[in-house]
């Protein structure tokens, strides 16, 4: 499929209180960066891993971009990361997405282009529709509108939206490709990823099923 994927693995963590990129499942399983570049590899030969130490991460068969300006938010990893894509379309993902579901981002990859940004809008935990910027696919269009946020000091990833044709994505039409709706959760605590870590560890192959 002719589209890069961007994963963003530069965050601090400070929640969790661990490096998430390094999460590893029990009895020796891979780590959470690796489960997500596997999901990313199944939807295109073309991924990108951001992050300002690549020592710290485990081989793979991806190439890295250097997140340059450190503690400045996801919206400069998505720069740095498009600016290495090697197609115009980008999936972006955090490196923290443990439910990722395979046929859920191949029929977002598969969509007519009809729009700059494809992103699910979901209610948060107030009910409230929002963004999943980091489960997104942007044309190259957004990169320009992306460093003029930057630049004017405004680092939220959705700041660059006004500029933009986004296209929401609600959880009624993402349900056929991923029935249980986890796809977008991440793990930001030691309770969310002792969850996440039992569910991989009972169906190992789940995330990357077609089915």
């Amino acid at each position: 499929m002719t589209l890069t994927v961007v994963i963003l693995a530069g965050g601090q963590s400070r929640r969790m209180g661990a490096d998430k990129a390094l999460l590893r499942l029990p009895s020796g399983g891979p780590t959470l960066i690796e489960r997500v570049v596997a999901v990313a590899r199944a939807v295109t030969e073309d991924v990108v891993v951001v992050t300002g130490d690549t020592g710290r991460l485990p081989p793979m068969p991806v190439r890295t971009a250097p997140d340059t300006i450190a503690g400045a938010g996801p919206l400069a990893g998505c720069i740095a990361g498009f600016e290495a894509a090697q197609y115009p379309d980008i999936l972006a993902l955090a490196c923290d997405l443990p439910y990722l579901s395979v046929p859920l981002l191949r029929w977002m990859a598969a969509l007519p282009r009809r729009w700059d940004a494809l992103v699910p809008s979901l209610p948060n935990a107030d009910g409230k529709p929002g963004w999943e910027p980091l489960h997104a696919i942007y044309t190259r269009a957004c990169l320009a509108p992306m460093r003029a946020a930057f630049d004017r000091g405004d680092r939220h990833a959705t700041a660059f939206f006004p500029a933009i044709t986004v296209q929401p994505l609600t959880a009624d039409a993402m349900r056929p490709y991923d029935p249980l709706g986890r796809s977008t959760v991440s793990v930001n605590t030691p309770q969310a990823w002792a969850e996440a870590a039992d569910w991989l560890a009972r169906q190992p192959d789940a995330i990357l099923r077609d089915e």
